[in-house]
C-alpha cells in the first residue's frame, strides 16, 4: 500500500522501503570504497595491479548482466533484493578476512556481481515504483539516497581504518549491508509483471537506449582514472581534506541532482546534460593540478554538478526510452555501458598512470567527456530528436 497517492507523490511504500534501504547499503559501501587502493597498495600492489583490482569488479558485474537482466523480469523482485544484497555482505566479509592481494581480487570479483546486479535490480524497483511524468527527478530523488552515506561513509571509513585498521572496517561493513538485506523482506512487488525468463539480446540489452548506453560507456572510461587513482594522487602531493571532500560532494549532489532531474523533465535533457559534461572537464582540469585543500573541495562541488549529475540524468533516460515492460533490460543495459567503461577505463588508466603519472592521465581523461558531448549532439539533433515509446 503506498504510503501517498501514487499519482500525487513518488513516495510509495516500497520506493520509500527501497531508499532506505539503498541509503544503509550505501553507507556500508562508500566506508570501504575509498581504502580499496590503500588496502591493495598495503599488500605490495603497483598501479597497474590497483587498475586490474578496480576493473575487475566491472568485469564480472559486465559478465553477468546476461543472466542478471532477464532474471530482474522474470522473477520476484523482492527475493533477488534480498539474496543479492545479503550477497554484498558476504563478500564484505571476505575482504576483511583476505590474507593476500589474490583474495582481494577473488573477492573483487565475487563483489562484481552481487553489487553489480543489485545495482541494476534497485534501478529497475526504482523505477516501476515511479509515475512516468516524474521519472527524470524521481530516479534523481532515488539517487539521493547515496547523499548521507557520501557525506559521513568515507570519511568515517578513513579515520576508523587509522585506528583499527583495513580488516575491520570490511568487517564493519558486512554488518550494516546485512543490516540493508533484512528490510527487504519488508518490501512488496508482488504485482509487478513477469516476463518468461530467457537469455536473448531482447531481454538484456535494450537497443532503443543503445546511444545513452554507449555515453555510459565514455563516462565508465572517464570515472574509472579518478575512482582507482584520486585517493593516491591526493595523497602523494600531501594535499589534506580528503575526508571532507565527500561530505561537500554529498551536499552539492543534494542540490545538483534534484535540480537537473527537474530541469530535465521541463526543459529536455540535452539543455541540462551538455553543461553538465562541461562542467565534469573542469572537474579533471582542477584535478590534475590540485595543490591545496581548496581546490580539492572546489573538486567536490564540480563532481556532483558534473559527473553525478550526468551519469543520473542518463539512468533516467535509458529507462524512458525503453518501454516499461522491460525495466531489467534496461537497467542492464544502464551498467552494461558503465560497468564496461569502467573495467576498460580501469585496465587503460592503470598502464596510462604507470607510464605518465596521475596529472597527465587526467588530463587524458577529458578525452572520452568530449566524445559524450559530440555524441548527444548528434543524436538529439537527428529524425527530430529523442523518441520515446508509448506505454
Amino acid at each position: 500500500m503506498a504510503l501517498i497517492n501514487r499519482d500525487s507523490s513518488i513516495w510509495t511504500r516500497n520506493f520509500s522501503l527501497l531508499f532506505l534501504s539503498h541509503m544503509l547499503s550505501s553507507a556500508g559501501v562508500y566506508m570501504v570504497n575509498t581504502l580499496l587502493p590503500l588496502y591493495s597498495r598495503s599488500m605490495g600492489a603497483t598501479d597497474t595491479i590497483i587498475g586490474f583490482v578496480s576493473s575487475a569488479f566491472y568485469l564480472v558485474a559486465l559478465a553477468s548482466r546476461p543472466v542478471s537482466g532477464p532474471a530482474i523480469d522474470a522473477f520476484d523482485k523482492k527475493v533477488l533484493f534480498i539474496i543479492l544484497t545479503f550477497g554484498n555482505a558476504l563478500c564484505m566479509f571476505g575482504y576483511s578476512t583476505a590474507a593476500s592481494l589474490g583474495w582481494i581480487i577473488f573477492f573483487r570479483m565475487m563483489h562484481g556481481i552481487t553489487y553489480g546486479s543489485q545495482a541494476a535490480l534497485c534501478l529497475a524497483m526504482a523505477s516501476g515504483s515511479l509515475p512516468k511524468e516524474k521519472l527524470s527527478s524521481g530516479v534523481a530523488t532515488y539517487a539521493l539516497s547515496n547523499v548521507l552515506p557520501q557525506a559521513l561513509a568515507p570519511g568515517l571509513g578513513l579515520s576508523l581504518s587509522e585506528k583499527y585498521g583495513y580488516r575491520t572496517v570490511y568487517m564493519i561493513s558486512a554488518i550494516i549491508i546485512a543490516a540493508a538485506a533484512a528490510m527487504g523482506f519488508l518490501m512488496d512487488y508482488s504485482d509487478h509483471e513477469r516476463k518468461p525468463f530467457r537469455i536473448n539480446l531482447h531481454s538484456v540489452f535494450a537497443v532503443e537506449a543503445a546511444v545513452p548506453v554507449l555515453i555510459l560507456f565514455l563516462m565508465g572510461v572517464a570515472a574509472s582514472a579518478s575512482s582507482s587513482f584520486m585517493v593516491l594522487h591526493v595523497n602523494d602531493r600531501g594535499v589534506e581534506g580528503l575526508k571532507y571532500y565527500y561530505t561537500i560532494s554529498a551536499i552539492c549532489l543534494v542540490l545538483f541532482r534534484p535540480l537537473t532531474g527537474t530541469l530535465s523533465d521541463k526543459y529536455g535533457i540535452k539543455k541540462v546534460i551538455i553543461p553538465c559534461f562541461l562542467i565534469w572537464i573542469v572537474f579533471f582540469l582542477n584535478l590534475s593540478t590540485v595543490n591545496s585543500t581548496w581546490r580539492l573541495w572546489l573538486g567536490a562541488v564540480l563532481s556532483a554538478a558534473g559527473f553525478s549529475s550526468a551519469h543520473t540524468l542518463l539512468q533516467a533516460l535509458t529507462m524512458r526510452v525503453t518501454p516499461s515492460s522491460r525495466r531489467g533490460a534496461a537497467s542492464s543495459s544502464c551498467y552494461i555501458g558503465y560497468d564496461g567503461g569502467t573495467f576498460l577505463g580501469g585496465i587503460i588508466t592503470g598502464k596510462i598512470a604507470d607510464m605518465i603519472g596521475y596529472s597527465k592521465l587526467f588530463l587524458v581523461s577529458i578525452v572520452p567527456v568530449v566524445l559524450c558531448i559530440l555524441i548527444m549532439i548528434i543524436w538529439t539533433s537527428r529524425n527530430g530528436g529523442i523518441k520515446y515509446p508509448e506505454d
